[in-house]
C-alpha cells in the first residue's frame, strides 16, 4: 500500500467518524505518516510513491476538530515513542552532526548497550 493510500483511508474513517460537515467538524491538518528516520510532520504529496515496507517503522499523526474543539493524536511520557515526548517535555539532548540529531533517554530502563 502506498502512503498516499494509506492516508488517504485514515481520513476517509476520520471523516466518517466525525461525521464531517464543512467548517463545523472535519480534518485538523492533513494526516502525516512519517517513515525510519523521520521523526515527524511528513505528508505524502500527490505522485508520491512511496510503499510501507514491512520493516518500516511508520509514526501516524492525525487530528479532528468538530465545533472548534481540536483533537490530535499524542503520545504520552512514558509510551512508546520516537521523538514526540522529547518536545514536549524537554527531557533530551541534539546533536547536529550525526544522522540521528535527537536523543533521549527512558531513565526508568537503566543500561542498555548502544551496539
Amino acid at each position: 500500500m502506498t502512503m498516499i493510500e494509506i492516508c488517504e483511508k485514515l481520513e476517509d474513517c476520520s471523516r466518517k467518524l466525525i461525521k464531517e460537515n464543512g467548517l463545523n467538524a472535519g480534518l485538523a491538518f492533513p494526516t502525516g505518516c512519517s517513515l525510519n528516520n523521520c521523526a515527524a510532520h511528513y505528508t505524502p504529496n500527490a505522485g508520491d510513491t512511496t510503499v510501507l515496507q514491512y520493516d518500516d517503522i511508520c509514526k501516524i499523526d492525525f487530528g479532528t476538530h468538530i465545533s472548534g474543539e481540536f483533537l490530535e493524536i499524542i503520545p504520552w511520557e512514558g509510551e512508546v515513542y520516537a521523538i514526540e515526548t522529547f518536545g514536549s517535555t524537554g527531557k533530551g539532548v541534539v546533536h547536529d552532526d550525526m544522522e540521528c540529531s535527537h536523543y533521549m533517554k527512558n531513565i526508568d530502563v537503566g543500561h542498555v548497550p548502544i551496539r
